[in-house]
């Protein structure tokens, strides 16, 4: 099997395996016009293909998440398949555009290899 066959099949489990679409979100503060002002979350960047799913006892078992920062219930709640070029970081807030619920990702575990094609991220609910 040569690297370009490797690299097409890679290619076809990205196109075929992230299914779901996620957007990074930012905190934005706007001025209400009379003298105070609001905060909320905005979409930032680009619909990302992903695909979220739960944790399977194998990426539980035996394997810790540092909590991201200021977060006290650190516990991963699920996972987020993620193309290997993505920019999420720890700590981002992530929406799924199709069922609007709201993920922060806690950590990665993306196995060190030149194959990989896909990140894997731990995430919770907000």
């Amino acid at each position: 099997m040569g690297v370009t066959s490797i690299v097409a099949a890679g290619r076809r489990l990205v196109a075929t395996t992230l299914l779901d679409r996620a957007v990074r979100q930012e905190q934005v503060t706007t001025r209400d016009g009379i003298g105070g002002s609001w905060s909320g979350w905005q979409d930032v960047g680009p619909k990302v293909p992903v695909r979220f799913g739960a944790l399977s006892e194998a990426d539980s078992a035996g394997r810790s998440v540092r909590p991201a920062a200021g977060q006290l219930d650190g516990a991963p709640g699920g996972i987020m398949l993620a193309p290997l070029d993505s920019k999420f970081a720890e700590n981002d807030r992530v929406r799924d555009v199709r069922t609007g619920r709201i993920w922060v990702i806690l950590g990665e575990l993306t196995a060190p290899s030149t194959l990989a094609v896909v990140r894997r991220l731990y995430i919770r609910e907000a």
